[in-house]
């Protein structure tokens, strides 16, 4: 997906980090990223990174595109706690059972948020075999854009077919964040 908005944007620059699975310090991580840019910023991701991005939205007021969020991480990541190897790597990482806390912390952050609605960006993938999205409507029901997806998975496979959305995204971002 970062390789595709790098062809779609190249006057972007497009970070894709390799994070920590421990959540506190992915945010950390991020925060530290994000201190370091000036202008206009666009925060994209899929999944718990699609998560992190709308927490960080609310946190600290970023746009932001979250493509099938994990929103409920909490309960989603239960299934997940021990020890994994990253799927781009041979890293091997342990995702603890203390993390669903920090999770739902954040959830709940991002349910009482008071950002502007209007930066948060959602999309969808009808059939995410991984998710189930019941509610998130609710959650930030003023957001600018809900398009769900049929076909797409929880990989989002359709990935490319919301480049030209992200576009639109990018062309009206207000002034003073980084892109």
């Amino acid at each position: 997906k970062a390789a595709l908005m790098r062809e779609a944007f190249p006057q972007v620059t497009v970070l894709s980090p390799t994070l920590s699975p421990h959540p506190a310090e992915a945010i950390g991580q991020l925060e530290h990223l994000l201190a370091g840019l000036s202008g206009r910023t666009l925060l994209v991701g899929t999944s718990l990174g699609g998560f992190s991005a709308l927490y960080l939205s609310c946190r600290h007021g970023y746009a932001c595109c979250a493509i099938n969020p994990a929103w409920r991480a909490d309960t989603s990541l239960a299934r997940k706690v021990g020890i994994h190897t990253r799927y781009d790597s041979d890293e091997v990482y342990d995702f603890r059972p203390e993390y669903l806390d920090e999770l739902a912390g954040m959830r709940e952050f991002i349910r009482t948020c008071s950002q502007d609605a209007g930066l948060i960006n959602i999309f969808l993938s009808n059939d995410d075999e991984e998710l189930s999205f019941d509610g998130l409507e609710t959650l930030i029901p003023e957001s600018r854009l809900l398009r769900r997806l049929d076909h797409s998975g929880h990989r989002f496979s359709r990935f490319p077919e919301i480049l030209v959305d992200m576009g639109g995204i990018l062309e009206n971002l207000p002034e003073g964040r980084s892109v």
